[in-house]
């Protein structure tokens, strides 16, 4: 890892090993920017050698975590309330944080993110629950948490782990804000176009899935905001539609 670097870059290559190792790549892994063939065989044969089972799943989510928490949870909101919300100006904001420091041009942010999201997600019929990896990992990651939180605890990896797939049910309630609908339907079909599920291949399992097992991580995330006093900024998501938690 080449000194300066921003921390999102060191946080993934602590993750899946020596691929990300500067900005241009770490770029290419978030989705924002294509490899190159002798790039894509190289990483294809890192990852074959030596790195996690789900590298091609969560590399590319990590990054997108991480630079969402950092501009969230940096404190800079202490003592106020503290959104989660995830517009695409926004979105295209950090996508430009992460690729333009490299010289690079980012592709779609949007697709890319959502993307990046839908490959941790289980959307497949007939298999687990959609956010079981997710709720598996914040629990470990709650499990995990230091007993006294502090700055030091948030500046050593201690962000949750599910701030971006939260990012993506906010983003879907931004686009359907944006549109002027806003019937529950309408979020659950925002919602299945940012993951890419059509009609026929997993919508009801989003909806019936989302409703089930969100509440779990917005839930997980105001208990950590809550822990630590108002210093990383007020709680503040609520029930959407009578049942789920947006924002």
């Amino acid at each position: 890892m080449a000194p300066g670097l921003p921390d999102y870059v060191a946080r993934a290559a602590a993750v899946t090993g020596d691929s990300v190792t500067s900005l241009p790549v770490a770029a290419r892994v978030a989705g924002l920017c294509a490899f190159d063939e002798l790039e894509t065989q190289a990483l294809l044969r890192a990852a074959a050698a030596s790195l996690p089972a789900d590298w091609a799943e969560w590399s590319a989510y990590r990054i997108w975590n991480e630079v969402i928490a950092r501009h969230f949870f940096s404190g800079r909101h202490a003592g106020r309330p503290v959104y989660l919300d995830l517009e695409e100006d926004l979105l295209e904001d950090l996508a430009q944080q992460i690729a333009s420091d490299a010289g690079l041009v980012p592709l779609d942010p949007v697709r890319a993110f959502g993307r990046s999201v839908a490959q941790t997600f289980e959307l497949r019929p007939n298999h687990a629950p959609m956010l079981e990896k997710h709720v598996r990992a914040a629990r470990r990651w709650a499990a995990s948490l230091p007993a006294q939180h502090s700055a030091a605890a948030r500046s050593d990896g201690s962000h949750p782990p599910f701030v971006a797939a939260l990012g993506l049910f906010v983003l879907a309630a931004e686009q359907m804000r944006s549109s002027g609908e806003m019937r529950s339907t309408n979020y659950y079909g925002r919602l299945t176009d940012l993951l890419e599920v059509g009609a026929d291949d997993g919508a009801s399992r989003v909806q019936e899935h989302f409703r089930r097992h969100g509440r779990v991580l917005w839930d997980y995330l105001n208990q950590w905001l809550s822990a630590f006093g108002g210093t990383l900024g007020f709680a503040t998501a609520q029930a959407f539609d009578g049942r789920v938690h947006v924002g």
